[in-house]
């Protein structure tokens, strides 16, 4: 389909017998050939000339090759200088009919053993040979007459091929094309998820929580060729609500060492604006990534992105009904660093240091003063304790700033099912928040047990997969092969002023607003939380399930505990 297999034949040698076996190796230069001669088995090994290749292009006349136009002299068959009785007669007769042969290119005591024919004999007999009778002459004669045709009907038909050849037609080689892009299925995936398709940062909904996709159907599928150059992947999630959708297409480069990729994505979520009115979010974004690898384990990708964010009012009123839809446009860029040498020793158990280093810019096209940056770090590292017994540990932080923000919503974990939002923590409205989302993993609380404009959590989990370490055989069974106990720990705050231990964090200020009477309350806060506890991990039904229980640290005293029941893996 792609390419075509030929070999170009040639003769490297010239000998008067055949070549039984041969071999050439063409990096070396050498030939080994053998060749059965007097009886014997004779193995030759000598070097390949191109120049011999060259000589050996018109090859003399041979039994195996039909004689050419060009006539060469007669040549003489040695006989005995002793004539014997009727000897003369034949001889004469031999040297009349004989046919004009070339010069020997191997030849035995003068007779060229590639085109000769058989005769009398003629020897040094211990007593004189009487004359052989006629009629054996007559047979050689008709013998050699139906040679004479056979030869000329074959001249006959070489000059005709001669004259083809040498017939004036134009003839031209086929356009080159040694591969044409074809496509094949790599994976399609449908499956039930709770995991958003692209993480982009959601618009800021006032404080009215988080928006989680919940348990919803995915579908998706990816082609790519044969060379593994090209790529294409699409897919979508439906909700069972069918109000907050979402899809994308995907068409990714790898044909050189610079990797592209183009992406479409929409998604919409609902937002509560305030206790009376609902809004819908329509999100489009069309990013452009690309990566640069420096080895294996490193590469600086790069990404410039556009976005519209369309807010769509709930008709709840004859005012929603009025009111115009909201266009946000904005656009920017990210550039980061990754590092990634982990081995994988199964779901969830890796060994090595992966980190991510990057940094954001956003502008807002309605205004030229909505500016936000947003710069942070993810370090992990796994340490193979025993066997398969490991311990993981992670740090991660991120801040923002400029003249709009993204605020951090800390606690709970990622592809939480049925998640809780903590609306008694206050969040600062003056940091004028653009976009939200959140901060994981901090086990022992909901989300919102702490918010601002920058975090940072240490998580730090021992992961032990018990049957896969007692037994040392086999096991079939996806449930009990993956089975893990993990021991966690995690502690980390987010903050909106310089440190989180300033006067001026908002957590330590809480407004009260009572109609015309605004209070405002200074309550000192602990700014750090911790949580602990015990989980499991397993694969069930293909899907790798985790079932933690934590028990949160605030303010010095630990709380009754949560359950979190997720559908992500590591971190």
């Amino acid at each position: 389909m792609h390419y075509r297999y030929f070999t170009r034949e040639q003769q490297v040698t010239q000998y008067p017998r055949s070549v039984l076996e041969f071999d050439v190796d063409t990096f070396k230069g050498r030939i080994a050939e053998v060749v059965y001669a007097k009886g014997n088995y004779r193995l030759t090994l000598k070097d390949r000339k191109s120049e011999l290749v060259t000589k050996l292009q018109d090859v003399p006349y041979s039994g195996f090759r039909p004689k050419g136009s060009v006539k060469q002299p007669p040549k003489k068959i040695r006989v005995p200088s002793a004539p014997l009785p009727g000897e003369k007669e034949i001889r004469s007769e031999l040297q009349t009919t004989a046919r004009p042969q070339q010069q020997d290119t191997g030849s035995t005591d003068g007779i060229d053993i590639t085109n000769y024919r058989f005769d009398v004999e003629v020897d040094e007999p211990k007593t004189p040979t009487p004359e052989r009778p006629r009629n054996d002459r007559n047979r050689r004669d008709k013998r050699a007459s139906a040679s004479q045709d056979a030869l000329s009907r074959i001249d006959s038909l070489q000059q005709a091929l001669m004259a083809v050849q040498n017939m004036s037609l134009e003839f031209k080689l086929p356009p080159q094309r040694n591969y044409d892009v074809a496509f094949k299925v790599e994976d399609v995936t449908a499956q039930l998820d709770n995991m958003f398709i692209s993480n982009t940062y959601q618009r800021f909904t006032g404080g009215g929580g988080f928006f989680n996709p919940g348990l919803s159907g995915l579908i998706k599928m990816g082609v790519t060729d044969i060379m593994d150059d090209y790529k294409v992947t699409g897919g979508f999630r439906i909700t069972g609500n069918l109000g907050s959708n979402e899809f994308f297409l995907s068409a990714q480069n790898y044909k050189r060492r610079l990797d592209k990729q183009l992406v479409f994505h929409r998604q919409t979520f609902e937002q509560l604006v305030n206790q009376f009115t609902l809004a819908k979010v329509y999100t489009h974004t069309l990013n452009y990534r690309m990566s640069w690898p420096f080895s294996d384990f490193s590469s600086v990708r790069g990404s410039v992105f556009g976005r519209n964010d369309r807010t769509v009012l709930k008709s709840t009123s004859d005012r929603t009904l009025e009111f115009p839809d909201d266009h946000k446009w904005s656009a920017g860029l990210k550039v980061e660093y990754v590092f990634d040498n982990v081995l994988p020793m199964g779901p969830n158990l890796f060994r090595g240091t992966r980190a991510k280093v990057f940094a954001e810019y956003f502008q807002d096209l309605n205004s030229e003063a909505g500016n936000l940056f947003v710069v942070g770090a993810d370090v992990r590292h796994y340490t193979k304790v025993h066997r398969e017994l490991i311990w993981a540990n992670r740090l991660a932080a991120s801040t923002s700033f400029g003249s709009q923000k993204l605020i951090y919503y800390l606690g709970g974990v990622d592809q939480w099912i049925m998640p809780q939002f903590d609306n008694s923590i206050p969040i600062d409205f003056s940091r004028n928040y653009a976009f939200q989302t959140i901060a994981t993993n901090m086990r022992g609380f909901p989300q919102n047990i702490r918010n601002g404009n920058s975090f940072a959590v240490i998580n730090s989990e021992l992961r032990w997969p018990i049957f896969r370490y007692l037994i040392n055989r086999p096991i079939k069974s996806d449930f009990i092969y993956n089975f893990q106990i993990v021991g966690f720990g995690d502690i980390g705050t987010a903050w909106t002023s310089a440190s989180p231990f300033s006067e001026d964090n908002s957590l330590n200020r809480e407004v009260i607003n009572q109609g015309s009477v605004t209070i405002t309350l200074n309550n000192r806060r602990e700014p750090v939380v911790g949580g602990f506890g015990l989980g499991i991990r397993t694969k069930l039904l293909g899907y790798f399930i985790r079932v933690d229980h934590a028990w949160g640290v605030e303010n010095y005293a630990v709380n009754d505990g949560i359950w979190y029941f997720s559908l992500s893996l590591d971190f």
